[in-house]
């Protein structure tokens, strides 16, 4: 029977929900919480598809060590924090070696190079044009020779994938964009991506497709799920939920699950943070900072900065000294005006050590699939992770050879 239930509403959760309707499922969602309310709602809104290799951790002693003592920005963790997450850490730096960082990133590519097409007919379907920007994203610079060096790396990578980009000078940069008061040595402008005014807007917009087509989406926390003799259980706010199929897209969360079943899926846990300014003069194109490691987007609440990789655990509560210091940044760089009352926002990309996601059905387990482990990527994924998963459940060739993305690789 062609009838799943699926764990996750963020934009993956959706996404995958939408792409089994379109292939005559019934699809129930639970989440504890509205669609795209979670990661899927702070990030920095950019659908990356220049983004064709995983972000690899810097094997450098001295990024390290600027980490230790507290002194970059674009990641930030406690000693505790590194010594409790050390196990996937290190996983993480010998898959960042490049070598191994080269085959996963041809692996990565296959499924980033859907990931615009996929997106379009989502948007087509729902509406959500008006929150869409085809502008691309820049890369910002102070340092000369560092901008030189990303230049030429840039349009080689270019070159090499079929992308399309501009290499920015001071100059331009100013031209482009009047509200920088400092165009340093210029820019990396990316043409090929797309931003989102409100990326939790573009999410429930999804949800709003799948719900007028017939789907169910359900508030409840799932506490556990359990194989049965005729497929799958999941418990929720004390309701049992029953269907032939299964599907965990809970980000972050699906270990917990998984974990009930005795399964253990190593994750690196890397938070951001976000605040809303009101500019005075609008930033036209999302930009990140390369200095200092956070991205400034105008999105329809004002100017977002968003921040990098704080590594904590689900349960700890905020810290928000890495915004602080991204805010102090942007204001040396642009007018961002006063920021607002609201209290920052705060969630957590679910990152593998492998930087792959987990997509497809469980070796040990039949009819338990996974679509979880986007890292920094899940917006920019969600639609062709989604259809990737879809089309496996349906025994219809995927999109991207499945074999790199299947649990298996994780032992489940």
């Amino acid at each position: 029977m062609k009838e799943a239930l699926v764990i996750g509403a963020g934009i993956v959760g959706v996404s995958t929900a939408l792409a089994l309707q379109e292939r005559g499922w019934t699809v129930t969602v639970i989440d504890r919480k509205e669609p795209g309310s979670e990661t899927s709602f702070g990030n920095a809104g950019i659908l990356q598809r220049e983004a064709v290799a995983p972000y690899a951790m810097p094997l450098g002693p001295g990024f390290l060590l600027g980490v230790l003592l507290g002194r970059r920005n674009d990641v930030r963790a406690r000693w505790r924090e590194l010594a409790l997450q050390a196990g996937a850490l290190l996983r993480y730096g010998l898959h960042s070696t490049p070598a191994r960082h080269a085959v996963l990133s041809a692996s990565y590519e296959s499924l980033i190079r859907t990931s615009l097409a996929a997106h379009r007919d989502f948007i087509d379907a729902s509406g959500a044009e008006s929150l869409i920007r085809r502008s691309g994203y820049r890369e910002y610079f102070r340092d000369p020779r560092l901008f030189e060096a990303a230049a030429r790396r840039s349009e080689e990578m270019a070159a090499r994938h079929g992308l399309n980009l501009a290499i920015m000078d001071a100059a331009a940069l100013q031209a482009a964009e009047p509200a920088i008061a400092d165009p340093g040595a210029g820019a990396v402008h990316w043409l090929d991506p797309w931003s989102v005014s409100d990326p939790g807007r573009l999410t429930t917009a999804y949800a709003a497709v799948f719900v007028a087509r017939g789907g169910r989406i359900v508030r409840a926390e799932v506490t556990a799920i359990r194989a049965t003799a005729t497929g799958w259980n999941a418990k929720a706010s004390g309701r049992d939920w029953s269907a032939p199929h299964l599907v965990l897209a809970a980000g972050p969360w699906t270990p917990r699950l998984l974990a009930g079943l005795g399964i253990r899926v190593p994750m690196i846990y890397k938070r951001g943070y976000h605040r809303h300014y009101a500019a005075p003069v609008p930033l036209h194109v999302p930009m990140l900072d390369t200095d200092h490691g956070y991205v400034a987007t105008p999105v329809e609440q004002g100017l977002r900065i968003t921040t990098g990789a704080h590594l904590a655990r689900l349960h700890l509560p905020p810290d928000y000294a890495q915004l602080a210091r991204a805010e102090a940044a942007a204001r040396g760089l642009l007018d961002i005006g006063r920021a607002d009352k609201i209290q920052p926002w705060t969630g957590t990309r679910p990152c593998l050590p492998d930087m792959i996601p987990l997509i497809g059905e469980s070796a040990r387990l039949p009819r338990l699939w996974v679509n979880f482990g986007h890292g920094h990527q899940g917006l920019t994924l969600g639609p062709a992770s989604g259809r990737h998963l879809a089309a496996l459940m349906s025994n219809e060739p995927p999109p991207a050879a499945p074999e790199p993305f299947l649990p298996a690789r994780y032992g489940f």
